[in-house]
């Protein structure tokens, strides 16, 4: 099956869930992210802000956070930078996606434990990723995931194939958390207590 045609398919399959299904395995899955980040100490976390029938992650950017959380922000010119959320004023991208106009700009430290949040919409268990197809997040983690310590993607379990098609410009993540499991993709431990 070709992406265009597995992207229509994993679309149907993301949207046959109810509403309520939504919320609720969102609220499961954000569970399991934070304690996964609080285990493994992470210290900042830059997250896709949900939109449509995405894993919700609205709750990451709007509530007090004890450790700085970043949304993504499309340039004109194919780039993706990071601005904080804390605070900040949101606008609808041309990708209709929420983008804060202001805030702090993440710049990777050394020394600084950072995880990346990514949406998709579908994934395999080698922690392939299928996105929406325009490639900000594959280009950004090629240059920018050596400063990661995990890139994880976030899903509900009916979005889940046996095998993606793969491209060399394509960036595995790391693991994947649905609403059943937590998923390693890339023989790294993710043990904790409250997410397993």
């Amino acid at each position: 099956m070709n992406k265009h045609d597995l992207r229509l398919r994993l679309l149907r399959a993301r949207e046959q869930l109810s509403e309520s299904q939504r919320h609720f395995y969102s609220r499961q899955i954000i569970s399991s992210l934070r304690a996964l980040l609080h285990h493994h100490h992470i210290r900042e976390v830059l997250a896709y802000h949900s939109i449509g029938a995405e894993v919700e992650t609205a709750a990451l950017h709007r509530q007090p956070a004890d450790i700085p959380v970043y949304a993504p922000v499309c340039m004109a010119d194919s780039r993706m930078i990071w601005r904080s959320s804390a605070h900040a004023r949101w606008t609808i991208s041309s990708h209709r996606t929420p983008e804060p106009v202001d805030g702090k700009v993440w710049r990777p430290q050394a020394g600084r434990r950072c995880a990346v949040v990514c949406p998709l919409l579908g994934f395999d268990r080698q922690g392939n990723r299928l996105g929406m197809g325009a490639g900000y997040f594959d280009r950004w983690l090629a240059e920018y995931h050596h400063h990661l310590v995990f890139s994880i993607g976030l899903a509900f379990a009916c979005q889940e194939v046996e095998q993606l098609p793969v491209e060399l410009h394509d960036h595995p993540l790391d693991m994947i958390i649905t609403e059943k499991e937590t998923i390693a993709c890339q023989n790294i431990s993710i043990s904790s207590p409250s997410a397993m």
